[in-house]
């Protein structure tokens, strides 16, 4: 009979034995403290041979003391580091100082025992200069104090450099979803203007409103594909414009002129989907057709020093525009977006010129 809480996948599958990735905050703190403690390593046997070859007749004879003098000192500093770590579960501090120090201290008792002791083993009678056993505890309680409090203070720095970590690593999960929900908003603000323009023509000119349906298809699919992409080529992103302009091209017909032109060197730099289309949307929407009754709205992508400026030209009259037309989302996105992926970075203004708007975007470096 199977145990209860024991399938087949618990017993076999590789999911159920698929490790958990490593956490690499945590990682980076065992590597520095590994590092940590071999130079510490180093340090103590590096200076225990240079003092006691001085004290003793045969160099050989201080090697030997000193690797097994340190390796006892080594021994007994980790043992200091698992009993404070067990410690401060308890205690807080001054009674964690005062357990450190003791700690400390008689580690440098026991120390000194076992090198006294230790001379007569290496040494065929005693070397010809022995310090005394209080200069020798001194110098051990300074070993066994300054590991403590280099230990506590790599270990206090270690925590708040993962707790500063931490707190980045969910201030940027925020800025990611908020630029997820800002990208969201854009699909139903412009899916309601097109559904709207295919109500107006599905009655009177069904033809137009089944061509707008599919040009409206091929731009939801440039949406799919971009869904799962932070950023898209300056090509991918012009030619999902083209897509929205030939939805906007079925509506209106030879009463919209559009035109699209990409500087060559700027076809490759990325940029976050959908960053034009508030622009384009509200030149088709805002325009004021010129005296031939054709709205003309020409886009330019083109290179200015390490910037790329988008340009978006429509004929009309800022002045003419209503303070409070529709809801304003698109600008609204636009200049969240810009604050997201361009701090500091961007810039963007919108101006008459001549019988023209002119909207002009300015984005500097790569997003972020």
């Amino acid at each position: 009979m199977q145990r209860p809480g024991i399938g087949r996948e618990a017993r076999g599958s590789p999911a159920a034995w698929t490790p958990r990735p490593a956490d690499p905050v945590a990682l980076r703190r065992q590597q520095e403290e590994r590092s940590a403690f071999l130079f510490g390593a180093l340090l103590v046997y590096l200076i225990g041979m240079l003092v006691r070859i001085a004290g003793f007749a045969f160099p050989l004879h201080a090697i030997v003391f000193s690797l097994l003098v340190d390796s006892f000192v080594l021994l007994l500093v980790l043992a200091n580091r698992h009993l404070v770590a067990h410690l401060q579960v308890v205690l807080r501090g001054p009674a964690l100082l005062a357990a450190i120090a003791a700690a400390a201290l008689a580690s440098a008792g026991v120390t000194v025992l076992f090198a006294r002791s230790l001379v007569l083993l290496v040494v065929s009678g005693p070397p010809r200069w022995l310090p005394a056993a209080g200069p020798q505890f001194v110098y051990f309680a300074y070993v066994f104090l300054a590991w403590a409090v280099a230990g506590r203070w790599l270990e206090a720095r270690a925590q708040a450099h993962e707790d500063q970590l931490r707190a980045i690593t969910a201030e940027n999960a925020a800025i990611v979803a908020e630029m997820q929900q800002l990208r969201t908003q854009l699909h139903p603000h412009f899916l309601f203007n097109a559904l709207n323009m295919m109500a107006v023509d599905i009655h009177d000119r069904p033809k137009h409103a089944l061509k707008l349906l599919r040009e409206l298809s091929q731009y939801l699919r440039y949406s799919l594909d971009t869904a799962d992409r932070p950023f898209v080529p300056v090509a991918l992103e012009v030619a999902g414009m083209r897509s929205f302009l030939r939805v906007q091209q079925s509506r209106f017909g030879a009463r919209l002129r559009s035109r699209v032109t990409v500087e060559g060197s700027m076809r490759g730099r990325l940029l976050p989907p959908f960053l034009m289309q508030p622009l384009v949307e509200n030149a088709t929407k805002h325009g004021i057709p010129g005296a031939d009754g054709v709205l003309s709205v020409d886009v330019t992508v083109t290179a200015e020093d390490d910037r790329v400026v988008i340009t978006v030209r429509n004929d009309g009259d800022l002045a003419a525009l209503p303070q409070r037309d529709g809801t304003g989302t698109g600008l609204s996105n636009l200049e969240k977006r810009l604050r997201l992926h361009y701090p500091d970075r961007h810039g963007f203004d919108l101006r008459q010129e001549g019988d023209q708007v002119v909207a002009r975007l300015r984005l500097e470096g790569p997003p972020c």
